[in-house]
């Protein structure tokens, strides 16, 4: 019977974690897109999943993956985070105003007002 209790969590910690991880990805797919004035406020760097590669970085040269988060206000104040590509995270700059479009807590676009 013990032999079975450790697999048994792990198993379900697995599954209990991928539902969830499931059931957000799935409410935000059939959430509105909705779009709206913004600004940039800030950005975070996260490190990610190794993949069972020791988490190193020297000076610049990095292994392993990366997050990148935005935090965009709103016209009505509020603020939200949002995960972006590497692309997106060095190409919006903090202060930037224009139109965000979000889908959750999924990034779509961000339009400057130039």
């Amino acid at each position: 019977m013990d032999k079975l209790l450790l697999p048994g969590i792990l198993l379900f910690s697995f599954l209990y974690i991928f539902y969830q991880r499931w059931v957000y990805r799935d409410k935000d797919d059939k959430g509105p897109e909705m779009t709206g004035p913004a600004t940039v406020k800030s950005h975070r760097v996260e490190q990610g999943n190794y993949q069972g590669k020791a988490p190193t970085r020297y000076e610049g040269n990095s292994r392993g993956n990366w997050n990148y988060f935005v935090t965009f206000t709103l016209a009505d104040g509020e603020e939200i985070e949002l995960y972006v590509g590497e692309g997106e995270f060095k190409a919006l700059k903090e202060g930037t105003s224009g139109q965000l479009t979000w889908q959750g807590k999924k990034f779509r676009e961000f339009e400057t007002d130039d």
